[in-house]
């Protein structure tokens, strides 16, 4: 009698490790579930990093290049009307609001157009270097009056891609001109 007894607490006991190997395998896929949406979130917010590193690279080293110019202007530089390829019709040309400076070598223009920064060296006739691309919400260069200074300014806002951004990319580019000038 004790025979049979154990074959069916045997029995009973392939059936509970059933069950729980079943449950394990329930916990394994959850846990490997979450884990799935974890790694997917971390690698998506990495990506954002990498690309505001290389946005917050190219706006430094456009805003040196643009330092550069205005502290090799040989006279102060001033805002002018001038045109611009379309880029949609290369035959045709967009008037904009530049800001001209005269340096030694020639003279250079900064001028901003649907979201993208241009710069025109007059060595170079006819080609306007981009300089930021599409990326730019918004650009002003202006001058202003610090004691006996003349001071630039470019205030440069990226375009934000995503709508819970901590920090608005906002940049400011002070620069001063190297022959005494006035307003």
């Amino acid at each position: 009698m004790k025979l049979s007894e154990s074959k069916n607490s045997v029995k009973d006991q392939r059936g509970i490790m059933y069950v729980e190997l079943l449950a394990y395998f329930a916990l394994f896929a959850a846990f490997l579930a979450f884990t799935y949406r974890v790694v997917n979130a971390n690698s998506r917010a990495i990506v954002a990093i990498q690309n505001n590193a290389y946005d917050i690279i190219r706006v430094t080293k456009a805003g040196e290049r643009w330092r550069k110019d205005v502290r090799e202007a040989v006279k102060s530089p001033h805002v002018i009307q001038t045109a611009l390829p379309n880029p949609a019709e290369p035959a045709d040309t967009i008037q904009i609001t530049a800001l001209q400076i005269d340096k030694s070598s020639g003279s250079v223009w900064y001028a901003f157009n649907e979201g993208s920064v241009y710069r025109k060296d007059s060595r170079q006739p006819g080609h306007w270097e981009v300089v930021l691309e599409e990326t730019a919400a918004s650009s002003t260069m202006a001058s202003e009056r610090r004691w006996q200074t003349v001071v630039w300014r470019w205030e440069l806002e990226l375009k934000t891609t995503r709508q819970d951004a901590l920090t608005q990319p906002i940049f400011s580019f002070l620069s001063v001109s190297r022959k005494v000038q006035s307003p």
